[in-house]
């Protein structure tokens, strides 16, 4: 498996992990009453999934750019021979 595809894997599981967390605290302080909508409407739990998700995606986008931006950049100047 490529080095960039494990990146971006583990740049999603975590984005989605913190995704997870980030509902969980909205819900947990009742942030803009929304603990009592979801829990009140038919389709409380089809909301939190798709909030879930939507923030997975920005989540792990963020987590995928932040890992790019800390990546060591290596000039190819500086690079001998034998390891192109």
């Amino acid at each position: 498996m490529p080095r960039v595809f494990k990146l971006y894997l583990m740049s999603a599981l975590n984005g989605f992990g913190i995704s997870l967390a980030f509902v969980a605290l909205i819900l947990a302080f009742n942030v803009a009453n929304l603990r009592h909508l979801v829990g009140t409407s038919d389709i409380g739990v089809l909301a939190t999934v798709a909030f879930w998700i939507l923030n997975g995606i920005v989540f792990s986008g963020v987590q995928f750019a932040w890992a790019l931006s800390q990546m060591v950049r290596v000039d190819p100047s500086e690079l001998d021979e034998s390891s192109r």
